[in-house]
């Protein structure tokens, strides 16, 4: 039996957030605490020349949008230029989990910011969005991992060594 692999797509109109994306994937390729990247396109893509043989496209369209109610999700029609990464399928971010998380699940959740934000702060970078939906979750039913992703608002790092901390501080409060 062969092992299917699962995987997501993500739309992004602007050059530089996907940029910043690509970049920060590049980065953290070694980096099993960060959401893989297997790829990226350039192009003018929509749900229609995406999937030309559905028929409802427009269906399709307002499932995506009622699944991931999201601004990332792909057009029915679209003329313009744009990217397209082909991600790691996750389930959710983990500030949609309802049950407190245990101590050791907090434990886990701050050592993978804590390795992804050190990588990019020797990278001179810095995420530029911590937040807990930019942290993700995939559950395996007797165990959880968490991987941090969404690095389209990536900026260059301050230099101040104290921003890893800063940073998985201020995901700790929101949690």
């Amino acid at each position: 039996m062969t092992r299917r692999r699962t995987f997501a797509l993500k739309w992004i109109p602007g050059k530089r957030a996907a940029l910043n994306e690509i970049e920060a994937y590049h980065l953290l390729q070694d980096t099993k605490e960060a959401v893989r990247c297997y790829g990226f396109a350039i192009g003018k893509f929509s749900l229609s020349n995406l999937f030309p043989h559905n028929q409802n496209v427009q269906q399709l369209a307002k499932d995506i949008r009622f699944k991931f109610d999201d601004s990332n999700y792909i057009p029915v029609h679209s003329g313009k230029k744009s990217f397209l990464l082909l991600l790691e399928l996750m389930d959710d971010p983990v500030s949609s989990i309802t049950k407190p998380l245990t101590k050791k699940d907090k434990a886990r959740l701050w050592s993978v910011l804590q390795r992804v934000y050190q990588v990019l702060e020797t990278n001179n970078k810095q995420h530029g969005d911590s937040h807990p939906r930019n942290v993700m979750y995939r559950d395996y039913g007797n165990y959880r991992i968490s991987k941090v992703g969404d690095f389209g608002r990536m900026k260059r790092g301050s230099g101040n060594p104290g921003m890893v901390q800063r940073d998985v501080h201020k995901v700790r409060r929101e949690l």
